[in-house]
């Protein structure tokens, strides 16, 4: 038991003690915040503003090395691709800023047949061996008809047409409710109305 002389020297001894318990704890708390904050501008400087890749060609490969991707500019169309590949490697879809046609569009081609879609017409083609592509199908469309051609020449217009009578050389306008079929001479083989 302390004496009595004592306890004026334990009650200082108590009263430091908690004074640098609380200093401890500022401290602590203090070391924590600027631990925070630092921690804080460190992430907040690695987040990297917008950057710019610049290249001539970007190719995906599958897990086999095998490309199946390619994002390019063709030099001599000044087009740009996006060249899509199945397993066997033939182009299954090509999206192109410039197709033969000269427009936007998407090209489908299974290896021999094509179908191109592209704003202002639907082309279906058949790639031969003793010859280049030749359309076998074509849709084009107006703001006032819709053509449609095969590979031999015949034509069948939907809507506004115009039409030349061969015996006078007088031209008439179609409505846009008539169907009009040409033969591969492009003369007139029916129409309704």
């Amino acid at each position: 038991m302390p004496s009595a002389s004592q306890i004026p020297n334990m009650q200082a001894v108590l009263e430091r003690l908690e004074k640098l318990e609380r200093q401890n704890r500022r401290l602590k708390q203090a070391g924590t915040a600027v631990l925070i904050v630092t921690a804080l501008l460190a992430l907040m400087g690695q987040a990297s503003p917008k950057k710019t890749i610049e290249a001539n060609e970007f190719i995906l490969r599958d897990d086999s090395g095998n490309v199946r991707g390619r994002l390019t500019v063709d030099d001599n169309t000044m087009g740009a691709f996006l060249i899509l590949s199945g397993k066997d490697g033939i182009h299954d879809s090509v999206v192109s800023s410039g197709l033969p046609a000269g427009e936007p569009g998407i090209l489908m081609n299974t290896g021999q047949e094509s179908l191109v879609l592209a704003p202002s017409s639907i082309g279906f083609w058949h790639s031969g061996k003793e010859k280049g592509a030749e359309p076998v199908a074509k849709a084009q469309f107006s703001s006032a008809a819709l053509f449609v051609s095969d590979d031999q020449g015949f034509e069948a217009t939907l809507g506004t047409q115009e039409l030349v009578t061969p015996r006078t050389g007088e031209t008439h306008k179609t409505s846009a409710a008539s169907l009009v079929l040409f033969d591969k001479d492009k003369n007139v083989i029916w129409k309704a109305p």
